[in-house]
């Protein structure tokens, strides 16, 4: 849902066609808050959209209150969000994850303990927002260390991107130049993907607050759906699948020196992470599944 959708669904929800049994879904995605940083309230600043926005809530608010217009969001936190500027209430409906039962595809192997190499994954194309520069610095004391060279970090990076500065981030040749600084300079299809997650260890996702507070990571859930651990930002959506699972470490803030800091310590947590990732498994594929979805839906 986005403004136009909403301005449309508040106008046929009232028009004859909506007489009879039938019922809407609004699925948010998006919020109209602007976020304040850590431990702060959103902000719903009195622009144009969110003042027609706002009106269109209180359209909708009797088919709301009768059910038969049903507000949900896909995370607690957009949730939360969305209660408070619509002052109606807001179901969860948790992001469909699917694992393709292809016999093809490889199922991912999470490393013994001792066994090398410990391989760290950042999956997704980079992004300011997702936070790879911040990974690539804490990279470069990450390897200052005097650590076994049994150790890689793969990062999915096709081209630069722009900083706030104005300025480009671009792999360090440095630091491919050492060997356990991989990158993926292209898109992965479905099996290219599987085999990624296959060889991988960690995923970590430094994502910046801004971005990803209340925003779904797909990529953390297919983790934790293949009890894979995860290092993420604090303050973002993967905090809610990490408390399904058990198996994460928080990133303090958004510093490569909290990055480091927190490959550091799973590392060292290594194979509690993997057993508690492993357990939790089946709880976060249903949490997650097409068919509770549908059974939301259809309840």
């Amino acid at each position: 849902m986005r403004l136009q959708h909403l301005l449309a669904f508040s106008w046929l929800c009232r028009r004859p066609l909506h007489r009879g049994h039938r019922r809407y879904l609004l699925l948010f995605v998006q919020g109209f808050g602007v976020y304040q940083g850590p431990g702060l309230p959103v902000a719903f600043p009195p622009t144009a959209s969110t003042r027609l926005a706002r009106w269109c809530f209180r359209r909708l608010a009797p088919a709301v209150r009768s059910g038969r217009v049903v507000l949900a969001a896909e995370t607690r936190a957009m949730q939360a969000e969305l209660e408070t500027f619509s002052q109606l209430p807001v179901r969860l409906f948790p992001h469909p994850v699917s694992v393709p039962a292809d016999p093809a595809t490889p199922s991912p192997r999470i490393s013994a303990p001792g066994s090398t190499p410990v391989t760290i994954t950042c999956p997704g194309f980079a992004r300011y927002e997702k936070g790879n520069d911040l990974l690539q610095e804490a990279c470069r004391q990450l390897f200052a260390e005097e650590r076994p060279r049994d150790l890689r970090v793969i990062s999915q990076w096709p081209e630069p991107f722009a900083l706030p500065d104005g300025s480009e981030a671009t792999p360090d040749p440095s630091l491919l130049a050492d060997g356990r600084y991989q990158l993926i300079n292209h898109s992965l299809d479905r099996p290219a993907y599987a085999a990624l997650l296959a060889r991988s260890d960690l995923i970590v996702l430094p994502y910046r607050r801004s971005s990803y507070h209340n925003r779904v990571s797909r990529v953390a859930i297919e983790a934790a759906l293949h009890g894979i651990p995860l290092v993420f930002m604090s303050g973002t959506w993967c905090e809610e699948v990490v408390e399904l699972t058990g198996a994460g470490v928080a990133i303090a803030e958004e510093t490569p020196e909290a990055v480091f800091h927190a490959l550091g310590r799973a590392l060292a947590q290594l194979p509690e992470l993997h057993l508690l990732a492993q357990r939790a498994s089946s709880a976060v594929r249903h949490h997650y599944s097409p068919e509770r979805f549908r059974e939301l839906l259809v309840d």
